[in-house]
């Protein structure tokens, strides 16, 4: 396949394809792209022949890719920046939380899909994170951390920080 990356160049790559499947609504699919210039993103594709959906899942669709960077030595990155649903609207970002919000959006089952395989960690991004007192009100970005060879979490990173909100939103989970 060939395509825009995350970081505005024309490439091409190659694509692992996951189904969503939504118990009595309709199948999601999550493709996750490497690309040839060493680039990675996560996105909801729209299928050709999908049926029609509410308006806030539709605007997911191609629209809040997930760029995955680099960690050194062996891991990467996806961030924690949740897709808000809004109202006749695009979801906006919200991308700082204190420790206390962080962890009203990941509940304990939302944890246990995310952080399943070894190695995998939701942590700060910065260094100057104050770990002598956790749950103080000062906000930070968040990652999710993996290893290299990892595919399944930064697939379910992506669904639990920009597509879950939205099917919460819709009542369809």
């Amino acid at each position: 396949m060939s395509g825009t990356t995350c970081g505005g160049e024309q490439a091409s790559g190659a694509a692992a394809i996951w189904a969503l499947e939504i118990a009595g609504r309709l199948t999601l699919t999550v493709r996750d792209t490497r690309w040839d210039n060493d680039e990675r993103d996560v996105v909801l594709r729209e299928e050709p022949g999908m049926p029609e959906m509410p308006f806030e899942l539709a605007q997911l669709h191609g629209r809040e890719r997930a760029g995955i960077a680099p960690l050194p030595p062996d891991e990467q990155r996806i961030m924690v920046y949740i897709a808000v649903p809004q109202a006749g609207a695009r979801p906006k970002r919200k991308k700082t939380f204190t420790d206390s919000e962080l962890f009203e959006v990941f509940d304990p089952e939302l944890q246990a899909l995310v952080l399943e395989a070894e190695g995998s960690r939701i942590s700060p991004r910065d260094y100057d994170y104050d770990y002598d007192n956790y749950g103080r009100p000062k906000r930070y970005e968040y990652i999710i951390g993996f290893h290299d060879e990892d595919r399944a979490t930064p697939v379910a990173a992506y669904v639990a920080t920009r597509v879950m909100p939205t099917l919460r939103h819709l009542d369809w989970i």
